[in-house]
């Protein structure tokens, strides 16, 4: 088997946009204002700056900014002055709307996403090393049952980390699952993280299997956290639409005049980036 890194990238350019790790066949990309506004219930990351070539380190926008959350139940007002986390609390299951002003009367940004549900896993099922992989070593198996919401649509994300006396570090998982494969992903590969929709299982209890890399690369195993999350409708067709350009192996992020190359999807009017997230739910397999 074999690593796809097309997901470790995905993650990059979430939080960041363009950052000199990225190398694809390019020189530049267009010159403009991207926002990046990833959220969790309880906090908001954002960096706002500018789009620059995909060797070149990002152009972080100096200038105070300020970033208002809106829905039908609350409003809160977040004074933007660099990359950094914010506090906020945001309902799950409300629409928000995020719009940002360079001054009182410049509105530059605004968009709008739905906070996911939380959807606790009702059982999950961790055996440590039961496999051999001629690449990667020890494998372990995780099977995470779970019942999808009916009468909606929903699009989730699987992140496994392993944890050893020295800190966390993300494992490598890879499956043979009906719904994974649906989502393009191959068998014979080892993904940073699953990110798939309910297209296949809507409404239903369903069991995912897949295999989770056990090396000891970083030093034993103590425990595996388990990362489920619920994602919004934005954050799955975002991480989708740079999947797709990764693998066109195409010049430029945000060009796509000539036809033939993916578009990255953005929800930010006028603009470039995401207002996207998750609700997740964390469990931990520790290793007897």
């Amino acid at each position: 088997m074999y690593i796809k890194n097309k997901f470790s990238l995905i993650i990059v350019f979430i939080l960041f946009s363009c950052t000199k790790e990225v190398f694809l066949n390019s020189s530049t990309v267009t010159d403009d204002t991207v926002f990046n506004c990833l959220y969790r219930p309880d906090s908001i990351y954002m960096s706002i700056t500018t789009s620059v070539g995909l060797k070149d380190t990002v152009k972080e926008l100096s200038s105070p900014f300020t970033v208002l959350f809106s829905s039908t139940l609350d409003t809160q007002l977040v004074k933007y002055n660099g990359r950094g986390f914010y506090q906020v609390s945001l309902h799950e299951g409300k629409e928000y709307q995020m719009r940002v002003n360079q001054t009182p009367s410049m509105l530059i940004a605004t968009a709008k996403d739905k906070i996911p549900l939380k959807i606790v896993p009702q059982k999950i099922s961790f055996n440590y090393n039961v496999l051999t992989d001629k690449t990667f070593g020890q494998v372990s198996e995780l099977t995470i049952t779970f019942a999808d919401p009916s009468a909606q649509k929903n699009w989730y994300e699987i992140m496994v980390y392993g944890i050893t006396d020295s800190g966390k570090t993300i494992c490598l998982v890879s499956s043979f699952d009906k719904v994974f494969k649906n989502e393009g992903l191959e068998d014979n590969a080892y993904y940073t993280s699953f990110i798939y929709s309910d297209e296949l299982i809507d409404g239903k209890e369903y069991s995912l299997k897949m295999q989770v890399s056990s090396d000891s690369y970083y030093g034993e195993k103590l425990a595996f956290e388990i990362h489920f999350r619920s994602i919004s409708e934005s954050y799955y067709k975002y991480r989708k639409s740079i999947d797709k350009q990764i693998d066109a192996n195409t010049p430029s992020l945000w060009d796509n005049k000539n036809g033939n190359k993916p578009e990255i999807y953005t929800n930010i009017t006028g603009k470039h980036g995401i207002f996207g997230g998750f609700n997740e739910s964390i469990d931990t397999a520790y290793v007897e």
